[in-house]
């Protein structure tokens, strides 16, 4: 990264020769652009994960996890785990954590074993977990839960159950659930994450699908309100950090 570039609002700097921004597949993502109003515009497309094509550096691995390994350093690159974008200049922009990691309070852990907890539960078919954007720093859980047919999302007992969890402490526990109606899924019936961190709690973008919150400290869920969701649109943009809402 070239932090000497000229300042640009949000960027990074600009990206060296070996630095992109590439989807799961390693295929470049194309360049940001941004409407009249400097928002990005085509997030879907050019968003991805931040790479160092030159290299894994000093990265030596993940302690006693191949697996997490392997995926850092696909095709000899280094996978950061970050996502970003590049606009047509040069310039790369933070654009949050890779879905299968999440970062809340400082402290980085993986979706996987959120999603492990989840699927356990007996009305669940399918359980996705990500991390969506907090208003003040970071990330918030959320999950997003396909129920078995005929099942009702009773948001009281949901969450008891979730506290019973004792793999899933308090930092990991989803602030967010969405009932998921139709989601996006792979040929080996996994969930399309990232079509998820994208749509967040949106109503604009959630296509009707149910999103409950639990405000911390709260005992429970309940429905994530068109109130709610003006006053946390608020909220980013006091904080400065609108464009995580916008992405």
């Amino acid at each position: 990264m070239n932090r000497a570039a000229e300042d640009r609002p949000g960027a990074l700097g600009t990206v060296g020769a070996t630095v992109k921004v590439v989807d799961e597949d390693g295929n470049e993502r194309p360049r940001a652009r941004f409407d009249a109003e400097g928002r990005l515009a085509n997030a879907p497309e050019c968003v991805g994960e931040i790479v160092n094509t030159g290299g894994v550096g000093p990265f030596e691995g993940y302690y006693n996890n191949p697996e997490a390994t392997q995926r850092t350093t696909r095709f000899g690159w280094y996978w950061s785990g970050d996502l970003g974008y590049v606009d047509e200049d040069g310039y790369l922009y933070f654009a949050g954590r890779n879905a299968d990691w999440i970062r809340v309070d400082g402290e980085n852990f993986p979706a996987g074993p959120i999603e492990k907890a989840l699927s356990r539960h007996p009305d669940v078919v399918l359980a996705a977990a990500y991390g969506v954007p907090d208003d003040q720093a970071g990330d918030q859980v959320m999950a997003g839960l396909v129920l078995r047919a005929g099942a009702a999302f009773d948001a009281e007992a949901f969450a008891a159950w979730l506290d019973g969890q004792e793999e899933i402490g308090p930092k990991w526990r989803p602030r967010y659930v969405r009932i998921l109606a139709d989601p996006s899924t792979t040929g080996t019936n996994k969930i399309v994450k990232r079509v998820l961190v994208h749509e967040k709690w949106r109503t604009d973008r959630v296509g009707g699908d149910r999103v409950y919150v639990r405000p911390r400290g709260e005992p429970g869920y309940r429905p994530f309100t068109a109130d709610d969701e003006a006053a946390l649109e608020a909220s980013f943009r006091h904080q400065g950090r609108d464009r995580f809402w916008d992405l």
